[in-house]
């Protein structure tokens, strides 16, 4: 079986996509178990004011958005592969 260079790149292309969705979706599905905000300790401190997050939090929250980023750059990679393969063809 003797691929050409466009279907290898149109391969390439396929399995970045499929890196990229598997990265999306885990991190779509995956829930924080944890703490999210900070609870005061203190009943006069009740306030109206903006929730603190926890630094765990911004921690797990901070890591989703770079593998959601990783994951985009490979999807777009991976659309951009199978476009160049089909135009070389």
């Amino acid at each position: 079986m003797d691929l050409s260079v466009s279907q290898y790149v149109v391969i390439a292309g396929l399995v970045c996509d499929v890196i990229g969705c598997v990265l999306v979706a885990f991190e779509v599905i995956n829930r924080f178990k944890g703490q999210v905000v900070e609870q005061s300790q203190k009943l006069e401190d009740l306030d109206f004011s903006r929730p603190v997050l926890t630094s765990e939090y911004r921690k797990w929250e901070r890591r989703k958005h770079i593998v959601m980023a990783i994951g985009l750059f490979f999807l777009v990679g991976g659309f951009t592969l199978q476009g160049i393969g089909t135009a070389i063809q």
